[in-house]
């Protein structure tokens, strides 16, 4: 599940000067790293791409950000499970420290409740609410997304062929909503994903690498929100098990 941190470590060093030149030049941000990220070829445009209303999958991911003048490397790998009937996603999330220590964190967002629950490692959980405005991604791509092109992994006979596809995403109601491309197969089963922009209070880029997709749900105990959780001050809105 976390093989993606062994290799992210090896780029760690090439995507801290590249995450520099970035930040600090707008026009490279927009346009540089995006089509490096990206790496597709223009084509005709296929079908708009909807995934499963129910998904588990495993999320490595390798990205960075700049604080005051100085790049930093985020890299790790998460389970996600998606539930769009439910208006509920829960992950747990692995990532590595800057000194090379690892961090877990379980979030699950319920939609419904406009609560997000979290616990860090093995401590307590704390519950706030999702910010105003926010809504879980819905499962087709936005109407206004653009089709960017394909590119074709592989060699030979073993290859794979996806399509990418860039839009704001607009569901964490920001004031600047963060760019996003997107990646599927011919099949419409997600591949990869690059987000830029400011988020979280600072500039971010972060790709993510769909792996062990599975429509329906592998494991329904991730979207559970334990009592604890419910009991909390502010999180006692909902019923234990739902």
């Amino acid at each position: 599940m976390f093989a993606f941190v062994e290799i992210v470590n090896k780029l760690t060093r090439v995507l801290r000067v590249m995450l520099v030149l970035c930040f600090r030049r707008k026009m490279l941000l927009q346009v540089v790293c995006a089509l490096a990220l990206a790496g597709l070829t223009l084509a005709d445009e296929p079908r708009r791409c909807c995934f499963d209303k129910e998904f588990s999958a495993v999320l490595g991911y390798l990205g960075g950000t700049v604080t005051n003048g100085v790049a930093s490397a985020i890299r790790g790998s998460s389970y996600m499970a998606y539930d769009y009937y439910r208006h509920r996603q829960g992950t747990i999330l692995t990532y590595v420290l800057p000194d090379n220590k690892t961090t877990t964190v379980w979030t699950v967002q319920d939609y419904n409740l406009g609560k997000m629950f979290t616990r860090v490692d093995n401590g307590s959980c704390t519950a706030t609410p999702t910010p105003p405005g926010s809504v879980l991604f819905g499962p087709c791509l936005p109407d206004d997304a653009v089709y960017t092109g394909n590119a074709t992994f592989g060699y030979g006979n073993d290859t794979l062929l996806v399509n990418g596809w860039e839009f704001r995403d607009r569901t964490q109601n920001l004031p600047e909503a963060p760019k996003n491309i997107i990646e599927f197969t011919e099949e419409c089963t997600p591949f990869a994903q690059s987000m830029w922009g400011n988020i979280g209070g600072g500039p971010l880029q972060l790709t993510l690498f769909y792996t062990e997709y599975h429509p329906g749900i592998v494991d329904l105990s991730q979207l559970v929100i334990p009592d604890d959780c419910l009991h909390t001050d502010n999180g006692n809105n909902g019923a234990p098990g739902q």
